[in-house]
């Protein structure tokens, strides 16, 4: 079940290893954090062999394993993330995570994005897809948003929409898979390439990871096909604490069937 998915996936010291040598390698930001931060120079005067790495899970996750991985030399240490995909997701998912990831970096300034130093999309390495990134400075908002006061919670929400409103003045033109023409209507999917030409946004898009099914011309079927997929998970959790979403979800497709009609 996928729910439980990640429970079943484990980071060993000698997958990160493959990770951090494969990574060194390939990826020339994580070469320069390697040096800047713990004064590592790989290639000249040491191997990896010579660093100390930590390995801990952290626990919020919501069907993938996440850990941090820390590496050591000395008394410096470099943190990062290695966010690894159970098997029932294939390429699709961390194909179009990297993406996002690498656009918003590239093309949006000063956007709050982690720096991607590799991934794997076939799982031929550790025998699992994953992505390694860096690791963003600060906790996460979920740890403590309980405990805060009215204002700060505005506080920090305010923080969000200022940093969602650099989104709002991109100009997107979207194409699927099948080499069709690129044009200003949405596309709702996964991204299987994305990048900025001309000041606009050139987006191809391919089926939603979940469902394998789309790209989807309407955002009304995109969400009755991903909810209609999760509707069978909610039926067979163990414990039955999603059982009670499961008729709430059938009536709200209904409604947006009949408002797709109405709309027609």
């Amino acid at each position: 079940m996928r729910e439980s998915t990640r429970y079943d996936i484990q980071l060993d010291n000698e997958k990160a290893f493959k990770i951090i040598n494969k990574s060194a390698v390939e990826c020339a930001d994580f070469r320069r954090d390697l040096s800047e931060r713990i004064g590592f120079e790989y290639g000249t005067n040491a191997d990896t062999c010579v660093l100390a790495i930590d390995v801990q899970q952290i626990d919020n996750g919501v069907v993938n394993a996440v850990y941090c991985l820390t590496i050591k030399l000395n008394d410096k240490e470099l943190k990062s993330i290695v966010k690894i995909l159970p098997p029932n997701w294939k390429r699709l998912k961390t194909l179009n995570e990297v993406l996002v990831i690498q656009f918003l970096s590239e093309n949006v300034k000063d956007f709050p994005v982690p720096t991607i130093y590799g991934y794997d999309c076939e799982g031929d390495l550790i025998g699992n897809e994953y992505i390694f990134m860096s690791k963003c400075e600060g906790i996460t908002l979920n740890t403590i948003y309980g405990d805060m006061t009215t204002d700060e919670r505005k506080h920090y929400l305010n923080q969000i929409v200022k940093e969602r409103s650099k989104l709002s003045d991109l100009k997107f033109l979207t194409r699927t898979c099948d080499n069709d023409q690129a044009g200003p209507n949405p596309l709702f999917g996964c991204y299987q390439g994305i990048e900025m030409k001309n000041g606009q946004v050139l987006a191809l898009i391919g089926p939603n990871c979940d469902t394998l099914k789309g790209p989807f011309r309407s955002f009304n079927d995109y969400i009755i096909s991903l909810i209609d997929f999760r509707l069978e998970d909610m039926k067979i959790i163990k414990n039955g604490s999603l059982s009670y979403f499961v008729t709430k979800f059938q009536r709200f497709i209904e409604h947006v069937r009949n408002n797709n009609r109405v709309s027609v």
